[in-house]
């Protein structure tokens, strides 16, 4: 995905949202709406499966 592709999709997340919170949220949302789990990917070159996404707003 290009980063252009990405930042539309982010500011579609967030564009009705009031404050990070708000932010946060909106991002989770479509991600809980359009991913879809489980899904294969790599990080660090290690091959993972992700059955979930989560979201902790820690500070």
């Amino acid at each position: 995905m290009s980063k252009a592709r990405l930042q539309k999709l982010v500011e579609e997340a967030i564009v009705d949202a009031y404050g990070e919170s708000g932010q946060v949220t909106g991002f989770y949302t479509i991600l809980e709406n359009d991913l879809r789990l489980p899904l294969e990917t790599q990080i660090l070159g290690v091959t993972a499966i992700v059955e979930r996404v989560d979201i902790t707003l820690q500070r």
